[in-house]
C-alpha cells in the first residue's frame, strides 16, 4: 500500500545505526524541531517513519502539528496509553500505522477529518471497546487492520460502506454476533475474522453473487473464519472462482464436505481441521497444495488426489478412516508431509512409499493404525 520508494517525498526516517532505547521526550523534541522548521518555511515533512526504534511512553500530541504529514509509521515500538486526539488534525494523512505497540483504552473517535486515509493499521495493541463510528466514513480506505486487540461487540454492518476496502482484518479480538453482509464490497481481497466469538451462518453474500445485480466479491482470494462458532458449512463457495486460501478450522462445521466444493478450481490452501466433518469427498484437488482435515469425524476409506497432483501437505490424522492405503499414493511425487495417524486403517504399508523419500517426502506419520507387514526398506534406513 505504501508509495513506491522512487516516488516518496522527503522523509524523516529512523537511523538503523542508532542506539536502542529512545525516550518519548526525544521524539517530542524532534517533532517540535520539525514543526519549527516547517513553520519557518525551511522544510516540509510529509513522510515520517520511526518503525522499530524502541520508543516508549505516550505518543506526543505535538505530532498533530505536522499538518503536511501523509505517511506516519510508529509501528513496532513500545508506545503506551491512548491515541492523542491531536492526530485528527492531520487532514492529509493517507497511511497511519501504529501496530505492534502497547496502546490501550478505547479507540478515540478521531477519524472524521482523516478522509484521505487509505491504510489504517492498529493491530497488536491493547485497544478495547468498539470501533469508533468515524472509521466507517473513510471511503478511500484500502486496508483496515485491527488484529490482536480486545475489541468487543458485533461487527458493524457499516463496514460494508467502505467500497474500496481490499483487506479487512479483525481477527483475534472478542467480537460477537453474526458475520455481516459484505455484498457491495467488490474490491475485497482478504477477509480475516478468525479467533473471535462469531456465531450462526455465514452470509450467502460472501460466496454467491446476486444474479439480479452486481452484488458479488469477485476479487476475494482469502477467507479466514477459524475459531468461531460457525455451525453450518456455507452453500455458496461455488461462486468464488478466485478463492485461493480458505481457513475454517476449529469451528462447529459438521456433515459432509459439500459436492460443489470440487468446483473451486483455484483453491491452493484448505484448512477445515478441528470440525465434525464426516466425509472428504469432492475435494478440489486441481491446484491444491495444502489440505488439513485433522481432528474431524471422517469415515470410510481414505480419498487421495488424482495421480501427479500438486498436493504437498496432506494431513488427515485424528479421524475414523478405515481400509488400506491405496497404491496411488505413490504417484504423489510432490508430497512433503503425509499424516494419517490416529485412524483405524489397516493392511500393508505400500513398499513404493519408500520411493517418495527420494523425491519430496520428509514427514510420514502412520502411528495409531493397524498396519502390518514389512516397513519399506528405504524408510528403515531413514529411521535406522
Amino acid at each position: 500500500m505504501a508509495e513506491p520508494a522512487a516516488h516518496r517525498p522527503p522523509a524523516m526516517e529512523a537511523d538503523p545505526g542508532a542506539s536502542a532505547g529512545h525516550s518519548v521526550g526525544n521524539l517530542a523534541a524532534g517533532v517540535a524541531q520539525i514543526w519549527a522548521s516547517s513553520s519557518a518555511g525551511a522544510c516540509v515533512v510529509p513522510y515520517l517513519n520511526l518503525q522499530s526504534c524502541n520508543f516508549t511512553g505516550l505518543i506526543p500530541a505535538s505530532l498533530g502539528n505536522l499538518m503536511e504529514l501523509r505517511h506516519l509509521d510508529l509501528s513496532s515500538n513500545s508506545f503506551n496509553g491512548q491515541l492523542p486526539s491531536s492526530l485528527s488534525k492531520l487532514h492529509k494523512l493517507t497511511h497511519l500505522m501504529l501496530e505492534g505497540n502497547q496502546l490501550s483504552g478505547h479507540v478515540p473517535n478521531i477519524f472524521g477529518n482523516l478522509r484521505s486515509l487509505t491504510v489504517l493499521s492498529l493491530g497488536w495493541n491493547k485497544f478495547e471497546g468498539r470501533l469508533p463510528q468515524s472509521i466507517f466514513n473513510l471511503t478511500w480506505l484500502n486496508l483496515l487492520h485491527f488484529p490482536y486487540n480486545q475489541l468487543v461487540g458485533d461487527i458493524s454492518s457499516q463496514v460494508v460502506s467502505l467500497p474500496n476496502l481490499m483487506k479487512l482484518d479483525l481477527s483475534s479480538n472478542s467480537l460477537n454476533g453474526t458475520v455481516p453482509c459484505f455484498a457491495n464490497m467488490s474490491s475485497l481481497r482478504v477477509l480475516s475474522l478468525g479467533n473471535n466469538k462469531l456465531h450462526g451462518q455465514i452470509p450467502s453474500s460472501i460466496f454467491e453473487p446476486n444474479i439480479d445485480s452486481n452484488y458479488s466479491l469477485p476479487m476475494l482470494t482469502a477467507v479466514y473464519l477459524s475459531s468461531n462458532n460457525v455451525t453450518e458449512f456455507p452453500h455458496f463457495f461455488r461462486a468464488l472462482g478466485n478463492l485461493q486460501h480458505l481457513e475454517i478450522f476449529s469451528c462447529q462445521m459438521q456433515g459432509n464436505v459439500p459436492k460443489w466444493l470440487s468446483n473451486m478450481g483455484n483453491l491452493q490452501y484448505l484448512d477445515l481441521s478441528g470440525n465434525k466433518l464426516t466425509s472428504l469427498k469432492q475435494i478440489p484437488w486441481n491446484n491444491l497444495f495444502y489440505l488439513d482435515l485433522q481432528s474431524n469425524m471422517l469415515q470410510g476409506p481414505i480419498e487421495l488426489p488424482p495421480p501427479f497432483s500438486s498436493i504437498a501437505f496432506l494431513k488427515i490424522s485424528g479421524n475414523k478412516l478405515t481400509g488400506e492405503i491405496p497404491l496411488s499414493v505413490c504417484n504423489l511425487s510432490y508430497l512433503q508431509v503425509l499424516d494419517i495417524s490416529n485412524n483405524s486403517m489397516e493392511g500393508k504399508i505400500p513398499q513404493c512409499l519408500g520411493n517418495l523419500t527420494n523425491k519430496a517426502l520428509s514427514v510420514l506419520n502412520l502411528n495409531m493404525n493397524r498396519f502390518h507387514g514389512t516397513i519399506p526398506s528405504t524408510l528403515q534406513k531413514e529411521v535406522g
